[in-house]
């Protein structure tokens, strides 16, 4: 599997698709994959933010007693 990363990363990188990056031309699916990619990263931020709060809340009422 490393090696068709490898290869694949090799075939990229080759002086025949070394040319510049237009953004005119692109498709509806690269516009789709970015909104998706962005709705999927910000999602993480949800159960991040929860743990996060809630070890704040814990450790500050770690000293308290209720």
């Amino acid at each position: 599997m490393i090696g068709m990363g490898g290869l694949t990363t090799l075939c990229v990188a080759s002086p025949a698709f070394a040319r510049a990056i237009s953004l005119e031309n692109t498709g509806l699916a690269f516009w789709m994959f970015v909104a998706i990619g962005t709705v999927i990263v910000l999602l993480q931020l949800v159960p991040a933010a929860i743990l996060f709060f809630s070890f704040i809340v814990a450790t500050l009422s770690k000293g308290r007693k209720v």
